[in-house]
Order: C-alpha cells, then structure tokens, then sequence
C-alpha cells in the first residue's frame, strides 16, 4: 500500500495529546508487542501523529492514530467496498456456511517503503513508524479490500465466496460437509499461497447459521 499525497503538501507534525499516567504501562505493552513482531520499528521521520486509545468488545484497549490531518492531504483510493446487501443477497440459496476472519488483516499489507515515514506516530518513550498498513490511514479499507478481491476473485466468480475487508465467508447450496469442505480447502489454500493467515479462534465452520457483518444468516434467509 502507497500513501499518495496531494502536490505541495507538507510533512505533517501534530502534537502528541497528553497520555494519563495509567495508561502508559499498556501504551508501552502494546508498542513492544508491535515491535517485537515487526510491525513497527523506531524513527526519526518529519512527521508526526498523535496516538489515543479506543474500547474494544471485550474491555480491552486499542492502540490508534490519530491520522485526521494526513489524510485529508491523501490521495483517494477509488477502489469501492461492496456493498453490504448485495453480498447478503448472493447467499440467499445458501444452507451450509464458513465464516473466516484473518488474523490481524490490515497488518498482513505492507506499506511501501517510501512511505512507512508518514505514519509515524508520537508517544512519551519516543517516535516509530509502521511497516504494515495501521488502521485509520484514509486508503487502508479500500486497498485491503483490492487485495482480497484480486486473491479471492475465482471463488467469488465461482459464486461460493464473498469478502468484505478481512471477513470471508463460503457459503453451499447443499447439506453435505464434503462438497462443503471442497469449497473452503479451496479458500484457505489460495490464502495460504498468499501469504494470509486466517484467526482459527474467530473463524466458524460447517454452521447451518452464522453472523456476517452484522447480519444473521442462515438456510431461511
């Protein structure tokens, strides 16, 4: 993934927000974490955005950048999301489901070398940059969604697999596991050509009903 900026646009320096005295043990935890895995690394690039903290479901924290002044100088991706209904719609003759989730998906893009110094972001213990895409870049949906389309396309074309960002799901008109499990060998074997891993502990396989995108699906609909 790039970071195509607009002509005369500048390095951008935000200034760091302040980071409650509780929170920088689990700032610092998650930093080495990213580290550790080669996610991020140190820099000593121009530019600069502040981090902040956001819920997950399960109480946890979230690491996130605040790449509001980035992006508005970023170069759109034209590249559309599909839309959610139309997805919803192709399973309608459906009975058996496999739901995948990869793991990480967004870290699983690397970013073009030029361009890993633009999304450096501050904290107290100093400055690091990404290696692999982060969220809330303003091309990172789009370009995710590219690359899984392109992956993914012959199952899609073969109409037993639809893809939204990080989210599979493979999809049978018939009851029998085996020719269910023909269509998702399928899958995990073009995703594993490609380097993408799959989360085993989100995925849901062989269900008669399952949860995508927000939607309940099942055999009646």
């Amino acid at each position: 993934m790039d970071i195509p900026e607009r002509p005369g646009s500048r390095p951008v320096a935000s200034r760091p927000y302040l980071v409650a005295p509780h929170l920088k043990a689990e700032l610092w935890r998650q930093i080495e974490s990213l580290l550790k895995a080669g996610i991020i690394r140190e820099s000593h690039s121009f530019y600069s955005s502040p981090v902040l903290f956001s819920p997950k479901k399960d109480g946890k924290l979230r690491l996130r950048i605040d790449y509001r002044r980035l992006n508005q100088q970023t170069e759109r991706d034209p590249f559309p999301t599909p839309v959610v209904a139309d997805l919803i719609v192709s399973t309608r003759k459906a009975r058996m489901f496999s739901n995948l989730d990869l793991q990480a998906g967004f870290h699983q893009l690397r970013l073009q070398d030029c361009d890993q110094e633009k999304t450096v972001f501050s904290t107290p213990f100093g400055l690091f940059e990404w290696v692999t895409c982060p969220f809330g870049l303003a091309n990172t949906t789009g370009c995710f969604e590219h690359l899984m389309t392109d992956v993914l396309r012959e199952h899609i074309v073969a109409g037993y697999c639809c893809v939204y960002t990080d989210d599979i799901l493979i999809f049978t008109e018939s009851d029998d596991p085996a020719e269910h499990m023909l269509k998702l060998v399928a899958v995990l074997e073009t995703l594993h050509k490609n380097e993408l891993l799959v989360k085993s502990a989100k995925s849901e396989l062989f269900r008669r009903d399952v949860e995508f995108l927000g939607f309940k699906i099942s055999a009646k609909g």
